[in-house]
């Protein structure tokens, strides 16, 4: 009896690791930009910095303040946010594509 209520609890302990992994899985999958093992500090920092121009965009508050200290319109801004997530931080310095 014993042995039946251990394989039981362990049964329970893998789902429940199983359910946290998928869980896991779905965050990282959902949000790129936390980053994992297998991705590059160059590539961290671009998701980064596009997940904050994004976010700038969004909120029309922080769009009017970047616009005010750029002294530009609230249109030219966003402009400006949108080419920025193009390519945030230039280009990769490990890719060996030599530019023309």
């Amino acid at each position: 009896m014993d042995n039946l209520e251990l394989d039981t609890m362990d049964t329970t302990e893998q789902q429940f690791k199983y359910k946290l992994q998928a869980q896991f899985e779905h965050l990282d999958n959902k949000n790129p930009s936390a980053g994992n093992a297998e991705i590059s500090k160059f590539q961290l920092a671009q998701n980064q910095h596009r997940d904050t121009a994004a976010l700038f965009i969004a909120h029309d508050s922080m769009l009017e303040t970047i616009a005010l200290a750029d002294n530009c319109s609230h249109t030219r801004a966003r402009y400006d946010q949108i080419c920025n997530m193009f390519m945030p931080i230039g280009f990769d310095p490990a890719s060996n594509v030599e530019m023309e």
